[in-house]
């Protein structure tokens, strides 16, 4: 939060403005949600436009006037951006997703009933839940214009409406409208005047609960404008133009837009439109991918009405021949502008990579860097000394290669790539950006990494370092690091990657997939295929690293074992708010296939992964089990280390592990906490370990008497006692008990072909199902217990029989114990007849 003066935390200038008008304006500097409080009841009453000036934070308005219904003001300007005493301003969003400056509504209804003009920009508006259906609600009650430009709202919508008065101009531009609610339109536009003049312009409307753009308009108007928007995969129809009553028109002019499905008839003066896929980047980020192109990149009309001359970062509105439809402008120049051919592999001079980025970094401008390189595949460019830092914004597209193309499996990679970037063993770092501004952005694709180690001998270089100032945001997608390629095998790296803040490394599409391995660190501890260090120049937070190949390369869809696929850590997180999702993580010898390590690893997501194994077809008869995969275990599947807590470990296949599945493991006396390890499949592991280990094996296994014995990961969290698993093939019941201290907890229930030998507890080869219990008659000090009874099914095809039952626990805070005591299953169905039952739930 900015400083703040008595002088600045309320009224900061009150002056008359001497103009053929003679309009009078207050302007504040607010600092706190009072302060916005307190202009907001000066505007109510003022006969002058209130002016606020909002530095950036974030403030709960949901006490406010803004949230209370009944503000009136005769004009309002809410402007956000402001740095410490008003003194500068930055009017982008620092992000897609999250404003400099948000205003929330903390879930209540916002209404905000205007008398005069209106002025709303730079601001992100959240948790508005308006019971009329949008959330943030603005009414024109005079011949004015309401201007809202440079805003997001998210999962939330934005309602415009213009009184039965005076004619109004109502306009809309550069705004991102994502996510409202379910059942809620993006933007409603009411306006009854036939002489209002209503323009939607530059706008980014997507995944929206309902309509995208809603309008309803007079029958005799003329002069509403729809310009160059986004409405994209909205809940309802991305653009409607009708009302179910009163006089309304269903007709708008239209010129250049994208949308998908419509309820409109366009105006005469309509065309350009196109229901062609926008492209987002994906992940919640709204820009436009520049590769494959996005056809709505320089597809606009350059003079629609009202049209902005920047976007919504920030950046110029126009590069280009058009403005790019949408929110957020590119920086894609059809002109010729920021295209650079690398095409020869020297390491140095005229038409190399070295000179390609000293190019770049010669105009502040993004820089598409391709390549043309005849003779052929592949092409090693072998460094003697490090590349350039890159200054700007770049896009490096090994795919533009000829004879290149991106990987089609689902499983696996087969994706063919030619340019191969190789520190020779002797330089540290790859590509290195280190730009001035967040505006930038790195993308990488279809490039080959090898050789790249620290000289020093720290084991700390890295193919490609991100996470230092300004490189939020990098695109790392199609890429391999390590492993085999043309028949031979490429030399290892240190580290592969080095996290950056809200980095995409992987997508879901198979074109995104990585190959990330080999990174061994000349034999030790420390190659890492992906390290997010927590410090003071390297704080990856945010990061979304999905469906890579890590620690294979996908070459038989599991490698071949061979040493130098192998990485020492698969993924060594040290920061939190991290999603890994969807990967395969094989093949760490060292420390683990994804490490959670000390206090700052906190939030982080690992769900739906395969860790130790490759499977790739899974069937459901006689029993849920997937096959086909190769056991390519790590020495851990995923170790909590240290103070790491918070963290979820979900929805994961986590087999073959030399140690433990999960280890939850102290380290000086700090022990991982409130980590919830739920709905995974855990077998297979190194029997002594087990699927969950929290340190020493007879804490590990056996349960505390007293609650005051609580040394231990995850509060050493007593695990439940099965007293009975029956029933019949297809379904039955688990029946036990739990001693802990007074608090709600979560059992989970899964089945395992074989229990682990020593020392008698389970894994969970299936989950199959969970069930609430609470404790409530523990005495001070002690543990309380509780009893359950938990119905569970195969599923199609399924069979109970012979399976090993095992459970675990989760309180509320989110501490996991270690899996039970196993207990067979008992397949004995006797009905009042006193037969077996139907088919289906027969024993054997």
């Amino acid at each position: 939060m900015p400083s703040r003066t008595n002088a600045f935390r309320g009224l900061l200038l009150a002056m008359l403005w001497a103009a053929s008008s003679a309009q009078a304006f207050t302007v504040y500097c607010a600092g706190d949600a009072n302060t916005i409080n307190t202009a907001l009841l000066h505007a109510q009453t003022a006969s002058d436009i209130t002016e606020v000036h909002i530095a950036q934070g974030v403030y709960d308005v949901s006490n406010t006037a803004l949230t209370s219904g009944n503000a009136r003001p005769y004009g309002l300007k809410l402007m956000g951006g402001y740095g410490p005493n008003c003194a500068s301003r930055s009017l982008a969003p620092a992000s897609a997703t999250q404003g400099n400056t948000v205003l929330d509504g903390g879930g209540q209804a916002a209404f905000l009933d205007l008398l005069g003009s209106l002025t709303v920009e730079g601001l992100q508006f959240r948790n508005f839940s308006s019971g009329t259906g949008l959330g943030v609600h603005f009414v024109e009650e005079q011949a004015t214009t309401v201007t809202i430009r440079y805003d997001i709202f998210s999962s939330t919508g934005l309602m415009l409406e213009s009184s039965h008065g005076a004619p109004a101009t109502l306009g809309v531009y550069n705004n991102l409208i994502d996510q409202s609610l379910s059942g809620r339109n993006g933007l409603l536009i009411n306006s009854v005047n036939a002489a209002d003049q209503v323009n939607i312009v530059g706008n980014t409307i997507g995944f929206t609960g309902n309509d995208g753009i809603y309008l309803c308009l007079n029958a005799a108007n003329t002069g509403s404008n729809l310009y160059n928007n986004i409405v994209w995969a909205n809940g309802g129809f991305d653009i409607d133009i009708s009302c179910v009553s009163g006089p309304y028109s269903s007709t708008a002019v239209l010129v250049d837009n994208t949308y998908g499905t419509s309820f409109l008839t366009g105006a005469s003066g309509s065309g350009g439109n196109s229901n062609a896929d926008p492209l987002f980047v994906g992940g919640g980020n709204y820009r436009l991918k520049t590769a494959p192109l996005s056809p709505a990149i320089n597809s606009g009309y350059s003079t629609a009405p009202g049209i902005s001359g920047t976007d919504l970062d920030g950046n110029a509105r126009i590069v280009g021949s058009a403005p790019d439809r949408g929110a957020y402008e590119t920086a894609y120049d059809d002109t010729g502008n920021g295209q650079i051919t690398v095409t020869n592999a020297g390491d140095s001079g005229p038409g190399t990579l070295r000179d390609a980025i000293t190019q770049a970094n010669a105009v502040a401008v993004q820089h598409y860097i391709n390549f043309d390189i005849p003779g052929g595949c592949p092409q090693v460019i072998t460094l003697s000394s490090p590349l350039p830092v890159i200054k700007y914004g770049v896009e490096i597209n090994g795919y533009s290669q000829p004879g290149t193309s991106a990987n089609t499996l689902s499983d696996g990679d087969n994706a063919v790539r030619c340019i191969v970037l190789n520190g020779g063993g002797t330089t540290s770092e790859g590509l290195v950006p280190v730009f001035s501004s967040g505006s930038w952005q790195l993308w990488v694709q279809g490039l080959v990494f090898e050789g790249f180690h620290d000289t020093s001998g720290s084991c700390g270089g890295a193919a490609i370092a991100l996470g230092f100032d300004g490189t939020a945001g990098a695109l790392i997608w199609g890429n391999q690091f390590g492993g085999n390629f043309g028949g031979a095998v490429l030399q290892p790296n240190d580290i592969d990657l080095t996290g950056g803040t809200n980095a995409s490394i992987g997508g879901n599409s198979p074109q995104f997939r990585n190959i990330i391995t080999g990174a061994d660190c000349a034999g030790g501890l420390n190659g890492r295929g992906i390290y997010a260090a927590y410090g003071l120049f390297s704080n990856a937070t945010g990061m979304k690293i999905v469906n890579n190949l890590i620690g294979t390369d996908g070459s038989e869809y599991g490698g071949g074992g061979a040493s130098a696929l192998y990485n020492d850590t698969g993924l060594w997180i040290e920061t939190s708010g991290n999603t890994i999702s969807g990967n395969v993580i094989v093949n760490a010898a060292g420390v683990s296939g994804v490490l959670l390590k000390g206090a700052q690893a906190t939030g982080n997501v690992v769900d739906s992964n395969l860790i130790g194994i490759t499977e790739s077809v899974c069937v459901s008869y006689p029993f849920p089990l997937c096959l086909g995969g190769i056991a390519a275990g790590n020495t851990a599947g995923v170790r909590l280390q240290g103070s790491a807590s918070g963290n979820a470990i979900t929805h994961n296949t986590i087999w073959n592990n030399f140690s433990a599945g999960v280890f939850l493991e102290t380290v000086s006396g700090n022990s991982p906490e409130q980590d919830v390890i739920s709905a995974n499949s855990i077998y297979a592991n190194y029997a002594v370990y087990g699927g969950i280990y929290t340190g020493n094996p007879v804490n590990v296994q056996y349960n505390d008497a007293q609650a005051s014995v609580q040394a231990q990961p995850d509060r050493g969290l007593n695990n439940p006692i099965i007293t009975r698993a029956i029933g019949g093939v297809a379904s039955g019941t688990v029946s036990g008990t739990l001693a802990s201290t007074n608090a709600i907890y979560n059992i989970e229930v899964f089945a395992s072909q074989q229990c682990d030998s020593y020392p008698g507890y389970g894994e969970g080869e299936t989950f199959l199902a969970a069930q609430g219990t609470s404790i409530s008659n523990a005495p001070i000090g002690n543990n309380g217990s509780t009893s359950f009874s938990i119905p569970i099914s195969a599923g199609p095809g399924g069979n109970l029989a012979g399976q090993q039952i095992t459970l675990t626990a989760t309180d509320a805070a989110g501490n996991t114990s270690t899996f039970s005591k196993c207990m067979p299953y008992t397949c004995d169905v006797i009905f009042s007849h006193g037969y077996d039952s139907p088919t289906g739930e027969k024993c054997p």
